[in-house]
């Protein structure tokens, strides 16, 4: 559809990350296959009750009540500018209730399992400071594996094009700051092009992509940037040797586990949601949430 072409196009003008039009392209593609929509009149013609089978399509698939929200909110971003360009007169996603999220427990490793984490890989130094950052900044693990050598300052890393596109300074203690400046100075692996080709067999696609991104602090062995999954099987397998649930041992777990050591140490919701990125403090919240050792504390004073 020529009009969903104009609208990525928008969005790559506004400057819009590459993670983010992925999502847009990948989200309303499926919505367009699901819906049969193949020109503008299809659209036009749907109705409330037909997105509300959209979102019952989805839930059958197996879509968790955040991921529908997600797809269409793409959807919604679509219609409205359509709207915006005159080629829509009413946006009738807006007219559809969103999924209602269930509220969640947030699973994290104790301090105790974060320092069996780090020393399991203390003798591989890129993991450890990859371990080190995601646990003692709170950065989303698309933020950290995206981070260039600019970025990194004393006293903190600026985080580029995060959530919502926006950019923010994130604070690092001094021991964060020690390691990550003891990585790049000592154990990080610096490629030249004539190294590139040889390790990547004069592939000119794969050398393109490794010659942009040579400057990310933290890179594959080939020279290549570090996807989410890689390091997601390297946290598995970590959580396998220390005798750990897996699901304590992933970056999102990272996240909450600084989150959590944050407020335990008595930081306070405003610094909190600037160091995470959140765009509503209601996020945060959860953070600031009942504390159930104090209140087992509490609990073995009292007596019925």
């Amino acid at each position: 559809m020529k009009e969903f072409e104009m609208f990525l196009a928008n969005l790559k003008n506004r400057g819009k990350a590459t993670n983010t039009l992925s999502a847009f392209s990948r989200n309303t593609t499926e919505f367009f296959k699901l819906m049969n929509i193949e020109v503008l009149a299809d659209l036009k013609a749907m109705k409330t009750i037909d997105f509300n089978t959209y979102l019952e399509i989805l839930e059958n698939k197996g879509n968790g009540a955040s991921t529908r929200n997600a797809k269409l909110s793409a959807v919604n971003s679509f219609c409205e500018y359509l709207v915006k360009i005159d080629l829509l007169d009413k946006n009738m996603v807006r007219t559809v209730d969103r999924a209602k999220v269930p509220s969640r427990v947030s699973v994290q490793p104790t301090k105790e399992e974060a320092q069996k984490i780090l020393n399991k890989v203390k003798r591989r130094p890129k993991l450890h400071t990859l371990y080190t950052v995601l646990m003692n900044t709170g950065l989303r693990i698309e933020e950290c594996l995206s981070l260039r050598l600019s970025d990194f300052r004393d006293g903190y890393v600026m985080v580029r094009g995060g959530k919502g596109d926006k950019d923010r300074l994130v604070v690092l203690n001094e021991s964060c700051e020690d390691i990550l400046k003891n990585y790049i100075l000592n154990d990080r692996k610096s490629w030249t092009k004539e190294e590139l080709t040889e390790r990547l067999k004069g592939d000119k696609r794969l050398i393109a992509k490794a010659v942009a991104n040579a400057d990310l602090i933290f890179l594959g062995k080939n020279g290549l940037r570090i996807y989410n999954s890689n390091l997601n099987a390297s946290l598995t397998k970590t959580a396998k040797d220390c005798g750990l649930d897996k699901s304590i041992v992933h970056p999102h777990a990272f996240r909450h586990y600084f989150g959590t050591q944050f407020v335990k140490q008595g930081g306070d919701v405003t610094e909190l949601q600037k160091q995470l990125g959140h765009s509503s403090i209601k996020t945060t919240q959860i953070y600031f949430d009942v504390d159930t050792v104090k209140v087992q504390e509490t609990m073995s004073r009292m007596s019925f």
